[in-house]
């Protein structure tokens, strides 16, 4: 799955410069949701899933930097 993500998303990013910054932001992405889903199969609570990722999503949009601007998308 996460080749096929980075190179969907990869496409939107125009500066050769930034793509590592947006992959490596990706990544981050990914291993925060699969946290979040490994978390909720043990001990499962939905609600409780979606604010882990209320959070970790806000703070990986603040952190995200020019990198990802405009490809961010709100919940």
């Amino acid at each position: 799955m996460e080749p096929f993500v980075n190179n969907a998303v990869l496409r939107f990013v125009p500066d050769e410069m930034h793509r590592k910054d947006a992959r490596d932001f990706l990544y981050t992405a990914m291993d925060a949701l699969r946290g979040i889903l490994v978390s909720n199969f043990i001990d499962p609570d939905p609600d409780r899933a979606r604010r882990c990722w209320r959070r970790a999503s806000a703070h990986m949009r603040a952190a995200s930097g020019p990198a990802l601007s405009g490809l961010l998308v709100d919940e």
